[in-house]
């Protein structure tokens, strides 16, 4: 230790004359074990789902660990470099924005704590705390941490240089200190860099950078179905909108929806000209077998996009929505064709025709097999109206509900009926009727 760190545990009071001070070290136990209970319990009245879920309060506590032991390093250099916005950046990516904030508030505690109840140092804190998240909110990809951090940096610098000046201190201390609380700020958008890719992968988180890389069209899943199966892809989209403005209607996961329908039929790249949307101004092969061996191949993309997905290391999330998509639907079209030309229309079992599911169990996954049925059923609509369009989403949502599919999720009737707006709101900018204007007879004479 050199004389400047057994000074600054000196000022902290963790050393006195007599040797080692257990007092403080005692204090600044029962201060972290009374915070992390504040916390349990703001998290059980406000956010029971999170308190409920083993894993992210595991994630909260191990950052906010993380976080005082990471200060304790750096503060060993100054009490002005500490790490200002590393909780509640990860935190509002990998939790929730509210979450953020009021963490870290008590993190703001821990440092102010930890770096000797310094004042000018809490207020920089908490300011840079509220910029992080709102700056935080808007990053589309990695690297905007970066530039967030460097444009906080400069906020917190100018604020220090204020803060000293207003405190009269000596400009050269001031301009030191300024140039560590940026340098503080610009390493904690380093460090949120170096720790989330590790965090996602060991707690299986799947954040909304992540989401937003997938969505990229370059992206070589998506690529292939641009090129091998573009009316898949298109359908992909058409899907991802319909149950996005779906999800935001229900105040569900809607960017997890948009992307997972981007890759929910990434398994028809296996034979893609098998399906109907990829058949345009072609022979449908089916015509060529039989309707059980067109009910496998049908009903096998499934499987095989689960394993393209996990291959491509897809989210879980994502995984589970390409499975539970089609639930344990029946391929009507192709049973009905065998029960009708059977010789003993009893030996058909209906079992045979059917996705082996899972049903849906999310709200996610309920919205995700609706949409996918229902723009599936309008595109196939010749000639589409608005009152031919309502009554095919009207018919595929009875079916549903009568097949039982949504049985298993948390879907309401109400969210069921608000969803099916929602759907024939996003179709009605696309299928309106144009309106017939009287001509100028004048002009036309």
């Amino acid at each position: 230790m050199n004389a400047n760190q057994i000074a600054l545990l000196s000022e902290l009071g963790f050393l006195s004359e007599s040797g080692f001070n257990a007092l403080p070290f005692a204090g600044l136990l029962a201060t972290v074990l009374v915070i992390h209970g504040i916390i349990l319990f703001y998290l059980k009245r406000y956010y029971a789902i999170i308190y409920e879920d083993l894993k992210r309060i595991s994630l909260i506590f191990l950052l906010m660990n993380l976080t005082i032991i990471i200060t304790r390093f750096m503060v060993i250099i100054s009490p002005f470099i500490v790490p200002y916005t590393f909780l509640p950046m990860l935190l509002t990516i990998l939790v929730k924005k509210r979450i953020g904030q009021t963490l870290a508030l008590f993190s703001a505690i821990f440092i102010s704590i930890i770096t000797g109840f310094h004042v000018q140092v809490l207020i920089i804190l908490m300011l840079t705390s509220v910029l992080s998240i709102i700056f935080i909110n808007k990053v589309e990809e990695r690297n905007d941490i970066i530039k967030s951090s460097f444009y906080i940096g400069i906020v917190a610098f100018l604020l220090s240089l204020a803060m000293g000046f207003l405190l009269s201190n000596a400009v050269t201390d001031t301009f030191r200190n300024s140039l560590l609380v940026a340098s503080g700020v610009l390493m904690s958008g380093v460090l949120v860099i170096g720790f989330l890719p590790m965090i996602e992968n060991t707690f299986n988180v799947v954040t909304e950078i992540k989401l937003l890389e997938l969505a990229n069209p370059n992206n070589p899943l998506l690529k292939r179905l641009q090129m091998e199966a573009p009316g898949t892809y298109h359908h992909s989209i058409m899907v991802g909108n319909l149950a996005e403005a779906a999800a935001e209607e229900l105040h569900a996961n809607s960017i997890l929806l948009r992307v997972a329908a981007y890759y929910h039929d990434i398994g028809k790249l296996s034979r893609p000209q098998f399906f109907k949307e990829n058949q345009i101004g072609s022979k449908n092969p089916h015509d060529e077998i039989t309707p059980n061996l067109s009910t496998l191949i049908i009903i096998n993309h499934v499987k095989i996009g689960l394993e393209m997905a996990e291959k491509a290391k897809l989210p879980e999330e994502i995984k589970d929505l390409i499975a539970q998509h089609h639930g344990t639907t029946l391929v009507k079209y192709f049973y009905l064709t065998m029960k009708n030309n059977a010789e003993d229309p009893d030996s058909i079992k209906e079992e045979d025709f059917r996705y082996p599911g899972p049903k849906p169990k999310t709200r996610e996954a309920g919205i995700m097999m609706l949409a996918d049925s229902v723009e599936a059923a309008v595109r196939s609509i010749s000639d589409p109206t608005v009152g031919k369009v309502e009554a095919m989403v009207y018919k595929i949502f009875k079916d549903k509900l009568e097949d039982g599919q949504l049985d298993e999720c948390d879907i309401t009737f109400s969210d069921v009926s608000r969803i099916r707006k929602n759907f024939l709101k996003t179709f009605g900018s696309i299928y309106h009727e144009r309106i017939e204007y009287p001509e100028d007879k004048r002009k036309k004479n």
